[in-house]
């Protein structure tokens, strides 16, 4: 599912670095960031940034010394990295928390579930059981009969997509996730008929 008039959203106000629609919450620091995802970049302030303060995307597992005492003015650090689950800076986090500590604002719209959803893990694989829901609900839509047969060995423990919630918890979360993977299977079913509807 995607609204193409989110890039509507996408002119940047001068005191923006960036605009994304997924987002985390540092909330030692009090602060709420958009992830990659989906995120657009105002290149001319990320290049100052990197500029001014000597630094790039790639990983820092070590603050560099220059940044320590700013960081800490915004109450990042060693302590408390952008993001908390992680003990290193990954790509373009220490750029994002320059930005913060320079006031730069990132912008993140308000949308729907049905302007953009984001289905994560499926290029790399993971052993999740909704995982396995989610590529055997796609398996099964109509338009996808020649990938079943070439990937259903794959999942040769479940008999279809009904087998596999037999293994899921009963809890709200995962009644919630079932519910968005079926909406999701839904509309990705209902997508050719109105391809075809419109060449008609």
């Amino acid at each position: 599912m995607f609204n193409p008039q989110i890039f509507d959203e996408l002119n940047f106000n001068q005191d923006e670095c960036v605009i994304g629609v997924f987002k985390l919450e540092n909330q030692k620091a009090r602060l709420t960031f958009p992830t990659t995802h989906f995120m657009f970049f105002n290149i001319k302030r990320i290049h100052q940034i990197m500029a001014t303060y000597g630094i790039d995307a790639r990983q820092y597992k070590k603050i560099p010394r220059h940044l320590e005492d700013k960081l800490l003015s915004i109450k990042i650090g060693n302590h408390n990295y952008l993001k908390e689950y992680l003990n290193y800076f990954d790509t373009f986090n220490l750029i994002l928390a320059m930005a913060f500590y320079e006031k730069l604002s990132a912008r993140i719209p308000e949308l729907s579930p049905d302007d953009l959803f984001h289905v994560g893990a499926t290029s790399r694989g993971t052993n999740s059981i909704y995982s396995t829901y989610i590529n055997i609900k796609i398996l099964e839509l109509s338009e996808n009969s020649a990938f079943r047969r070439k990937y259903s060995n794959l999942y040769a423990n479940f008999k279809d997509s009904k087998a596999v919630i037999e293994h899921m918890p009963g809890d709200l979360p995962a009644l919630t996730i079932i519910s968005q993977i079926n909406q999701i299977a839904s509309r990705l079913q209902k997508t050719p008929a109105k391809r075809e509807a419109s060449r008609g």
